[in-house]
């Protein structure tokens, strides 16, 4: 039991880490975009979705870290758990619809316009896309585990 909820706390700072990580490179790309848009006539455009994506991350991997930690010391866990869960549907949700709009490569379609439409691009979305609907489903199972267990 004890190994699932290390695993549980591992998977939150990952999360965390990783959208950490999204958002310092999404502030570089606007920072450093005057530069690209002089030497290689490229501009970025920020990006609300993928910031409201990000942030979304961070706070599903924020949630399954209390979660594992608030489950260990049997406090009142199950508010972490929704919480994560509510907030991947959401990015889940946001990532599709955007999906839907500007097709797979929509990350690099809002920041970059249609130079942004790459197949590495398109990759990375998808990938993303899986690492969120991995999480949620993980998030919904351990959910209801817990709820049966109650």
């Amino acid at each position: 039991m004890r190994v699932t909820l290390y695993l549980m706390l591992l998977l939150g700072i990952f999360c965390t880490a990783i959208g950490l990580l999204m958002i310092l490179a999404y502030g570089l790309f606007i920072y450093i975009s005057p530069a690209f848009r002089d030497a290689f006539n490229l501009s970025f455009q920020s990006s609300r979705w993928l910031f409201f994506v990000v942030i979304l991350t961070i706070c599903s991997g924020i949630c399954i870290s209390f979660y594992s930690l608030a489950k260990a010391n049997d406090d009142n866990y199950m508010i972490f758990l929704s919480f994560a869960l509510i907030s991947n549907g959401f990015s889940l949700f946001v990532q599709i619809f955007r999906m839907i709009v500007h097709g797979f490569a929509w990350i690099g379609v809002e920041l970059l316009g249609k130079s942004g439409d790459v197949k590495l691009i398109e990759y990375l979305s998808a990938g993303f896309l899986i690492f969120t609907l991995l999480n949620f489903v993980l998030c919904l199972s351990v959910l209801r585990e817990e709820r049966l267990s109650r």
